[in-house]
This record gives C-alpha cells, sequence and structure tokens, in this order.
C-alpha cells in the first residue's frame, strides 16, 4: 500500500510575497510545494497560494507584470479551483487599494483596502503582532463562533462591500475583514504561516483530496454489509504496519474535514488484502450513531413518534441551517 496522496500547494511567485516561510508550513503539513513562475508551473498544482508582502500598489504592479494573471483568473475564476490569499494577497482580491495613492485591484471580492485608523487610545501602526480573530461563518478548520489568536503584520485594512464574503473579523482601530471567502477563494489577512498552532490549522483544508480514494468501480452497498455480517471475518487487533495506520489516520482526519463532522465520529475503510491492502472508504459513523433498530438516538426518536426519515431530514436540516447553506 503507498503511502496517502500528498497535496501540491502552489506558491504563486511574483517577486512581492513572502514565499519561503509559506512553503515551510505547507511542508510541515505534508505537502508537495510548487513555486509557480510560469503557467507550466500549475500543471501538477492541486491548490494555490497567492501570497503578499509590502505595499498594495507595489504588489498589485509586480502581480500584472509577472504575466501570471491570466493564468491565475483562469484557475480561480473559469475553472475555480481552491485559490488561498494571504496578507496583501488577499487585500490584492478587493476592487482597489488606497496605499499610497489610489491603485486598483483584481475585483473579485467587492470592496476597499484602506488604512486602519488610529483615533483610540493605544492604536498604533502597523498592527503587528497576535490579535483575536471572530469567525462569523465556518471557514477552514474552524467553526462559525468560534474565536482565536493569529498573527498580524499591517497597516492597511480589507473592508468588504458584501458582508456575505466575511467569514471573520478583527478589531484594531477598527473592525475589518481577518478572512473573506466566496466559493472556491478563501484568503486571510493574518498570517497562517506565523500563527503557530492555529495557523496550522487554518490551513489542512488546503490539502484535503479525498477523488484518487473514490476513483473505483467497487459500489459499497450499506444493505449488505449489514446481510453479510455473518460471513465477514474480523481480524482484531488488525494486522497492519505502522505506516498503514499513518494512512488510515491521515484518511479518516481528511474526511471529517472534508464533511465537516463535529465530536467524535468513526470513519470504516475496506482493506483490499488482494491488493496490498489498499484502503477504500466506505462511510462515515456519527455519534451517535443512525443506525435502524440499533442506535439509541434512533429508538428514542421512534419511541416519540419520529420516523428515521424524520429524524435524518431533521439532522440534514439543522446542519445546512448551521452552515448557513438554507
Amino acid at each position: 500500500m503507498g503511502t496517502a496522496p500528498r497535496r501540491t500547494v502552489g506558491i504563486v511567485d511574483y517577486r512581492a510575497g513572502n514565499v519561503r516561510s509559506i512553503a515551510n508550513a505547507f511542508d510541515h503539513l505534508g505537502c508537495e510545494v510548487e513555486i509557480v513562475t510560469r503557467e507550466a508551473d500549475l500543471t501538477a498544482v492541486t491548490h494555490l497560494v497567492l501570497p503578499g508582502v509590502g505595499a498594495f500598489g507595489h504588489c498589485a504592479e509586480k502581480l500584472r507584470a509577472s504575466g501570471l494573471l491570466p493564468s491565475l483568473m483562469r484557475w480561480a475564476l473559469q475553472d475555480r479551483r481552491p485559490l488561498l490569499g494571504i496578507c496583501v494577497g488577499m487585500q490584492l482580491l478587493a476592487d482597489a487599494g488606497e496605499e499610497l495613492g489610489e491603485h486598483a485591484g483584481l475585483g473579485w471580492i467587492h470592496g476597499r483596502v484602506r488604512r486602519l485608523p488610529v483615533a483610540e487610545p493605544g492604536v498604533r501602526l502597523p498592527h503587528v503582532g497576535w490579535n483575536m480573530v471572530r469567525f462569523a461563518a465556518a471557514a477552514a478548520g474552524f467553526e462559525a463562533g468560534e474565536s482565536e489568536d493569529f498573527y498580524f503584520d499591517h497597516t492597511y485594512g480589507f473592508f468588504c462591500g458584501d458582508p456575505a464574503d466575511v467569514a471573520a473579523e478583527c478589531t484594531h482601530g477598527a473592525t475589518f475583514a481577518a478572512v473573506v471567502r466566496r466559493e472556491n477563494i478563501l484568503a486571510a489577512q493574518f498570517h497562517p504561516e506565523k500563527s503557530q498552532e492555529a495557523g496550522l490549522r487554518f490551513l489542512p483544508p488546503m490539502e484535503v483530496d479525498l477523488k484518487p480514494y473514490l476513483e473505483t468501480d467497487i459500489v459499497y452497498s450499506n444493505h449488505l454489509k449489514v446481510a453479510l455480517a455473518a460471513e465477514l471475518n474480523y481480524l482484531c487487533p488488525a494486522p497492519l504496519e505502522e505506516e498503514q495506520v499513518e494512512e488510515l489516520s491521515w484518511l479518516a482526519a481528511a474526511v471529517f474535514r472534508v464533511t465537516g463532522a463535529l465530536d467524535v465520529a468513526r470513519v470504516d475503510f475496506r482493506l483490499d488484502v488482494s491488493d496490498n491492502w489498499k484502503p477504500y472508504i466506505l462511510e462515515i459513523n456519527p455519534l451517535p450513531g443512525l443506525s435502524p433498530g440499533i442506535s439509541d438516538l434512533v429508538i428514542e426518536a421512534a419511541a416519540d413518534g419520529i420516523s428515521h426519515r424524520e429524524l435524518v431530514l431533521m439532522i440534514l436540516e439543522t446542519a445546512l441551517k448551521r452552515y448557513g447553506m438554507i
């Protein structure tokens, strides 16, 4: 069995970003890193990072001069592939920036980049150091309502034109967008690569891609699993090598992030002994379980006159509301 698939994260190098420190952070997470300086470098990339350090106008000029902008537009706007902006890389997504004059941004997320006010006592610029970020919506590895400290280094803030694009906020002289999100585009004003554990928690969703494990002709049937339970051969503990356990643990964590699972749950795998114990993801089991006639929650709901179908629909409706999808 091979090792867990490593995501290939491309970091756009247009001579105006802290490429190396971001590359180190993703390497720590187990991702392959590709420095992107030309369109051909995007061939093997699965996720793209747009960094940025310095003045808004300088970074905008450097990005346009790099010749990469058409490729980035095709990546993010046409193909809708994952893009993460960091610091000025986030600000460039705005309509315009006011640093050292008026400069046009990419206009991918409506808003303006303005200087943070310093009218309040004790507020100084630049805004350097740790500050609390409040998540208004689920983003990356964080849920709506969570707060966490991240590391900032900036003087200008992103003020969104559409509140729906703001996933998290921070306050320093004024409340500004700390994280913006629209479909496949995610961006942060803080530096995840300098934010220690919180930053690494923010980055892992970039590496999740279960497609290689889902491309199979094998159809899984929960009915058959139950019907053939007597014929299953249970090996406990499973005779797995340490490398195999690590891969299954990686896959389980990836499933959790993809599905947005919370708290304790269980991921079931099928291991193909005829193919060097190759793993197939079967299902994710929530806590409490929802198996008809078996799980306590289902039995208790039935006692209150709630059918299994009604229970599942109630849970789905609650989840969709929680994530602002309905």
